[in-house]
């Protein structure tokens, strides 16, 4: 009885599609939380998935096809970005908006990402037009719908008037 032969090409091409598998799957958790949009006129309660770590960040709501009507996610940082700081939406199968908070609560841009296959080169980058700590994703049109603008505020756990 022969022992077999591994090719070392079948081997790395085999430890390659382990390894992609494992990027592109929805392998980390979230926490979910309830937060609150504010304008003059309303308050709305909406779901979020908070992503706290860098980890949870580069994943963000990539590989989903769907996103509930009132759910979003939230990408909290420690430090204050810069209007510079940019998102993409690589891997990404949903339009989404996507507001940028400051420290106090208050909405400071919201930009409209539009989706990107898994081409690197090819997915462009959204800068945020203004400084933040937060950045609330949410299906596209989410903020224009419900009269949600610069200026009109959000609120982790917050119960909703």
């Amino acid at each position: 009885m022969s022992s077999p032969v591994h090719h070392p090409r079948i081997i790395v091409a085999s430890l390659l599609l382990t390894l992609a598998g494992c990027v592109h799957s929805n392998e980390l958790s979230f926490e979910s939380e309830t937060a609150c949009l504010m304008n003059d006129v309303q308050s709305i309660a909406i779901d979020i998935e908070v992503a706290r770590s860098s980890e949870q960040r580069q994943q963000g709501l990539m590989g989903r096809t769907t996103l509930g009507k009132t759910d979003g996610m939230l990408f909290v940082y420690k430090d204050k970005r810069p209007p510079s700081h940019t998102f993409w939406m690589r891997n990404t199968l949903i339009p989404l908006d996507i507001a940028f908070i400051d420290s106090s609560g208050t909405i400071r841009a919201i930009n409209t990402m539009e989706p990107c296959s898994n081409d690197v080169l090819r997915c462009p980058t959204y800068p945020a037009g203004a400084s933040f700590t937060l950045a609330l994703e949410m299906n596209k049109g989410y903020f224009a719908q419900n009269g949600f603008a610069v200026g009109h505020r959000f609120a982790l756990n917050d119960i909703c008037q």
